[in-house]
């Protein structure tokens, strides 16, 4: 996940946080290791034409070509910082969305567990999906048709895949981790 992670954020020049919860920092168990495999990284080009959109705009390294400025400040499509004008950060922002919504089923990270007959559905990650896939096991132990849905990508939220396992479905559990609050 932590390959794919740096992946995702180069390919969409955001930011990405791998969301691991104390449990499953501090946990033990034995894995088998998948055979390591050679990542490559992306190839950077760096514009001829200037600055353009961000959806064209080839990746440049850090360092290299045109002045880079980092900041926490919205930008326009130049990369300085444009605190003044909503306009040149709403026209980036909308951009960027429509980019990750396009992608949207490159992006999103999930596995299924038995409900290809599942009656009822749990919706669950990281933890929580753990103990979701126990309870499912223990209810088709006892005749109920459950299944798991678990996500390992929390956003962009797959709501597509969702509406459709609601279709079929009688219901959609989706347990929390908390202490009751």
């Amino acid at each position: 996940m932590t390959v794919t992670a740096f992946q995702l954020a180069e390919t969409y020049r955001q930011p990405v946080v791998l969301l691991l919860d104390a449990v499953l920092s501090h946990m033990r168990e034995n894995i088998d290791l998948p055979q390591a495999e050679q990542v490559q990284a992306a190839a950077a080009t760096v514009p001829r034409d200037g600055h353009r959109p961000f959806g064209d705009t080839p990746f440049v390294p850090f360092g290299e070509g045109e002045r880079t400025v980092v900041t926490g400040l919205a930008h326009d499509e130049s990369g300085l910082p444009r605190t003044g004008t909503g306009a040149a950060t709403e026209r980036i922002l909308r951009q960027t969305m429509q980019r990750l919504e396009t992608d949207r089923d490159a992006i999103t990270r999930y596995e299924t567990h038995n409900t290809a007959d599942a009656r009822y559905l749990v919706l669950a990650y990281g933890i929580t999906a753990r103990a979701a896939l126990a309870a499912v096991e223990i209810l088709r132990d006892e005749g109920i048709p459950a299944g798991l849905l678990e996500l390992q990508t929390l956003w962009p939220f797959p709501d597509h895949l969702v509406a459709q396992e609601a279709q079929r479905v009688a219901g959609i559990l989706v347990p929390e981790l908390n202490l009751g609050q």
